[in-house]
């Protein structure tokens, strides 16, 4: 009798655990099924307005073709761009004619998508790089540089530690990126192409 019974109670403890590990595995399916839908929604190639700003300054702008692709079996976002360079604004806060950024500039993110119960996708990274060349390959003139930028080389540089983040809803991208190695945030607001 006392056998029967535990055999009873490991029977339902057996069961009780092939229950929970067919829920947490349904669960991560469905965790798996949102990043997937949501990385779907936001991969293009998008025409964008980027400006980099100091503080709420504007300090250049250009039109530039960014890009999300999936990736890691379409869990992640991959959002990059290169070669970036822009007119700067003068002071009269026109877009300069002869006057560009110092410096080109690249980015390439790592970044995670999660739909949200409104439809908006929010994008966060989880590692980037930032890398600026001197435009036309020669070193930077410093006196060329806007006030308040002071670059660690003159020669370029770049930084893994940047970050990205921002949404995407409406068929409108808008993304803030922070190279973390200048005083300095990109702005991006882009639609799909």
């Amino acid at each position: 009798m006392f056998l029967k019974r535990i055999q009873q109670l490991m029977s339902m403890l057996a069961m009780l655990v092939l229950v929970a590990l067919m829920a947490a595995s349904c669960s991560n399916n469905d965790d798996d099924s949102d990043s997937s839908a949501a990385v779907g929604m936001v991969v293009g190639t998008y025409q964008a307005t980027i400006t980099p700003t100091m503080g709420t300054k504007k300090m250049a702008q250009g039109p530039h073709l960014v890009v999300l692709e999936a990736i890691n079996g379409n869990k992640q976002v991959r959002f990059h761009f290169e070669k970036f360079n822009a007119p700067m604004f003068d002071s009269d806060g026109k877009l300069s004619a002869t006057a560009r950024m110092p410096f080109a500039v690249s980015v390439d993110f790592v970044m995670d998508a999660r739909r949200e119960k409104d439809g908006t996708v929010r994008l966060q990274s989880v590692k980037g790089t930032f890398k600026a060349k001197p435009n036309g390959g020669k070193e930077v003139d410093p006196d060329k540089l806007p006030e308040g930028i002071l670059p660690p080389d003159l020669k370029g540089f770049d930084t893994d530690k940047a970050q990205a983040s921002g949404s995407f809803k409406d068929g409108k991208l808008d993304l803030k990126v922070l190279p973390k190695i200048l005083p300095v945030t990109i702005v991006i607001d882009a639609v799909r192409k």
